[in-house]
C-alpha cells in the first residue's frame, strides 16, 4: 500500500558544484519538508574526470537521495552516456520508489528526470505533481520549447498528459504550457518560496543625504541586459549624481565600467545578501525572459519597489503600487531610454511608495507558510482518498 508521503524527483538541486543550481526547489522542499514527509531525489551528471557532485552538508527538513551520474565529454559517445544516465536513474528510482512506496511522487523541472516518473507511475500507482520552473514555454525566447529536439518535446509532453496537478509557480506558467500541449491538467498555485532569512525583518530607513542605490542581482547572462541597466543608469548619473547601480551575482565583463557609482559583488549565500538588500533603495532588471523571479519577492520583502520589464510571470508579481513595469522593447536604444525613465521616476517619486504595504504583499504571498498552502492541501486530499 502507497504511503503518505512524497518523493520529489528534481531536475534541478544545489550542490557541491553548484550551489545555486535550483536553490528554489531546494527553498520549496524545506517548506513543504517541514509539515509533510518528503524524500528529495537529485540525479547529478558530472563529465569524466571533473570533481564528483555531492549534496551539500546542510540541515535539511526533508531526506535526500542524491546520486552522480558519470558522462563522457566526447560528442561520439552521446548515445552511451544517455544509456548510462537512464539505466542508472532507472535503477535507482526502482530501489527508491520501493523503499519509500509513497502516494505522491512530485516532479520539480522535468528535463531528463521526468519521464522515467511517468514510466514507473503504473507500476506504483502514485498520484504524479509538476513544477516546472523553466521559460522555454515562451514564444518569445530563443531557446523555446518547440524549437527543442524531438526527444526532448516528446517527454515533455508526456509528461503533461500523465500529470494528475500542475503545481505552477505562477499562471503565466501554467497557461504557456498549456497552450503548448493544448491539453488542460488540474491547477493550483505554488509561488516561489521566500528563504526564512528575508522573513520578519525590519524595513530600513534611509537619511536624505543617503545615495539612492539600485540593486540588480542575476547571473548577468545576456537575456538579463544588464548592459542596457549600466548605460540607462550613467545617464541618468549626469542629472542625478548622487545615485549608486549595485550589480551582484554575476562575472564582471571586461566591457563593464568600474566605479562611476558602480559597484559589483560576487554571489552570496542568503544571509549574506540581507545586508546588500538593506542597503539598496530599489531592484532594477530589464529581462527578455524570465519565469517568477526570486529576486523580486526577495526585495519587496525588504519594501523595496522594483523596476522590471513585462515578461513572463513579472506583471502578477508587480504592479504600479509596488513598482514600475517597462513593456519589453528588442531596441536597445529604446531599453536604455525606458530604463532610465523609470529609474528617474524612481528617484523622484520614492517616498510616494508605501513601502510596508510593499512588504506585507510580499510576506503574504511568498513566506513559507503561505506560499505552500494550496500544495500541502492538495497533498492531504491525495493522501486521503
Amino acid at each position: 500500500m502507497p504511503k503518505n508521503n512524497a518523493v520529489w524527483f528534481c531536475g534541478w538541486f544545489p550542490s557541491t558544484e553548484n550551489s545555486l543550481a535550483g536553490n528554489f526547489i531546494h527553498r520549496h522542499a524545506q517548506a513543504v519538508g517541514a509539515q509533510f514527509p518528503v524524500t528529495v531525489v537529485h540525479f547529478a551528471p558530472y563529465l569524466i574526470g571533473s570533481p564528483k557532485p555531492k549534496a551539500l552538508d546542510i540541515a535539511y527538513t526533508f531526506q535526500i537521495e542524491f546520486k552522480a551520474i558519470p558522462q563522457f565529454s566526447m560528442k561520439f559517445l552521446k548515445p552511451l552516456n544517455w544509456l548510462m544516465y537512464y539505466g542508472m536513474v532507472l535503477v535507482f528510482s526502482l530501489r527508491i520508489l520501493r523503499k519509500i512506496s509513497p502516494k505522491i511522487v512530485h516532479i520539480h523541472a522535468a528535463d531528463k528526470v521526468g519521464i522515467v516518473a511517468v514510466c514507473l507511475k503504473p507500476i506504483f500507482r502514485y498520484s504524479l505533481y509538476l513544477t516546472e520552473h523553466w521559460a522555454i514555454f515562451n514564444e518569445s525566447v530563443n531557446d523555446r520549447y518547440s524549437k527543442r529536439n524531438l526527444w526532448f518535446r516528446w517527454t515533455f509532453k508526456k509528461v503533461w498528459k500523465n500529470t494528475d496537478w500542475v503545481a505552477s509557480i505562477s499562471q503565466s506558467m501554467y497557461r504557456a504550457m498549456e497552450q503548448n500541449y493544448a491539453i488542460s491538467r488540474p491547477f493550483l498555485h505554488f509561488p516561489n518560496v521566500l528563504d526564512p532569512v528575508f522573513v520578519g525583518l525590519p524595513i530600513q530607513e534611509f537619511s536624505d543625504q543617503s545615495p539612492f542605490r539600485f540593486l540588480h542581482v542575476s547571473n548577468f547572462e545576456p537575456r538579463k541586459n544588464v548592459p542596457q541597466i549600466i548605460d540607462a543608469f550613467l545617464s541618468l548619473k549626469k542629472e542625478i549624481p548622487n545615485i549608486e547601480l549595485w550589480l551582484l551575482g554575476g562575472a564582471q565583463s571586461p566591457d563593464f565600467p568600474a566605479n562611476q557609482g558602480i559597484v559589483y559583488f560576487p554571489p552570496r549565500t542568503m544571509p549574506e545578501l540581507v545586508p546588500i538588500y538593506q542597503q539598496c533603495k530599489a531592484l532594477v532588471m530589464y529581462s527578455s525572459s524570465e519565469n517568477a523571479p526570486c529576486v523580486i519577492s526577495e526585495a519587496q520583502a525588504f519594501g523595496m519597489p522594483v523596476i522590471s520589464s513585462d515578461v513572463g510571470s513579472i506583471t502578477e508579481m508587480v504592479n504600479e503600487e509596488q513598482g514600475i513595469i517597462l513593456p519589453y522593447k528588442s531596441e536597445k536604444n529604446q531599453q536604455i531610454a525606458d530604463l532610465e525613465q523609470a529609474m528617474r521616476q524612481l528617484c523622484l517619486n520614492y517616498s510616494q511608495f508605501s513601502h510596508k504595504t510593499i512588504q506585507l504583499h510580499a510576506l503574504g504571498c511568498y513566506s513559507p507558510e503561505f506560499a505552500i498552502h494550496s500544495l500541502l492541501n492538495s497533498y492531504n486530499q491525495t493522501c486521503a482518498e
